[in-house]
């Protein structure tokens, strides 16, 4: 199978971004419009998505509904979640993210949606989580210090926030990476981006 990128006046940004490990352009319908050379190399895998009659799908039930709600939650701001996909080595997380490019001339709208597996090893950076979850500089810290082990506690008198405040960052940090649990989170940020 080879993926057109003819069409789409945001190609040459999807072509460009070929070292993200999976990038496609697709429209609301979840029809294939481009994809960089790592989603186009899973997509000919076949094991885990593929296109049919035009779209891309899920070849394992579980992952059908993520991939749904991760293309009708983009939004002009970016929706991102985590998505656990299961293989022969056990479920690999992959974090997930979709955005509504603006559209240009008579192009249909378009979604950007790029997904990079997170393995277990180290703590995601800052810099990582800012990219990967539109976090904020402070939230990023937080989170750092969080999966190294402090407590919320520890951190306000370490840094002299009002816990108060340490929990507002929280709660924005739950609310963009889609988890309700602070051992959630942590246990996603142990984790470090594959490239």
């Amino acid at each position: 199978m080879t993926v057109s990128m003819a069409t789409d006046p945001h190609m040459d940004a999807l072509k460009q971004s070929a070292a993200d490990p999976l990038q496609v352009l697709v429209t609301p319908q979840r029809a294939l419009i481009g994809a960089n050379l790592s989603a186009d190399a899973i997509l000919r895998r076949g094991d885990v998505l593929c296109v049919e009659e035009g779209r891309i799908v899920a070849l394992k039930p579980e992952l059908e509904a993520p991939i749904a709600a991760l293309v009708a939650n983009a939004s002009h701001k970016g929706y991102r979640t985590l998505i656990a996909c299961p293989g022969e080595d056990g479920a690999v997380t992959w974090a997930a993210s979709s955005k509504i490019l603006l559209a240009m001339d008579a192009a249909p709208q378009s979604i950007l949606v790029t997904a990079r597996p997170l393995i277990k090893s180290e703590p995601l950076t800052g810099p990582d989580l800012v990219a990967l979850f539109n976090l904020t500089p402070a939230e990023a810290r937080l989170a750092v210090e969080l999966a190294a082990g402090h407590s919320l506690a520890d951190i306000s008198a370490k840094r002299q926030i009002h816990i108060s405040t340490l929990r507002a960052q929280l709660r924005s940090i739950f609310t963009k990476t889609g988890v309700s649990k602070q051992s959630e989170f942590v246990s996603s940020v142990w984790r470090a981006a594959a490239v």
